[in-house]
């Protein structure tokens, strides 16, 4: 059974701007994704950003969401890299802002898709 969740305002304009990045910056996006955490559980995620985070891709969470560690542990257990965004950083599509972001998570897609603004560059 898949658990629905309702798109809050805030996180709606998050995924709009990474639907704004995916066109410019040539990545994939998945949303809503639906996650598979076991034979009978489901729940509806926000956002996957495929290729980015692990192998798996990354789910983006605001970080003011209920409970976010607890998810947060639960779906690293299942290969997925997590990341808690502040919505006041990324509710618009800001190239820069982006793309230090990526770099930060790491690429880990098909190396012959890699993007060609793709540094590696960690924050860190």
């Amino acid at each position: 059974m898949t658990k629905m969740f309702q798109v809050k305002n805030t996180v709606f304009k998050l995924i709009q701007a990474f639907k704004e990045a995916e066109i410019d910056l040539n990545i994939k996006i998945q949303s809503p994704f639906i996650l598979k955490i076991d034979s009978e559980k489901t729940v509806q995620i926000d956002l996957l950003v495929e290729n980015f985070g692990s192998k798996m891709g990354t789910i983006v969470f605001s970080i003011d969401e209920k409970n976010i560690l607890r998810k947060m542990n639960e779906i690293k257990k299942l290969g997925y890299y997590c990341s808690a965004l502040n919505i006041k950083n990324y509710s618009k599509y800001n190239r820069p802002v982006f793309i230090d972001c990526l770099n930060d998570w790491g690429y880990f897609g098909d190396l012959s898709n890699i993007p060609n603004w793709y540094s590696g560059k960690h924050w860190s």
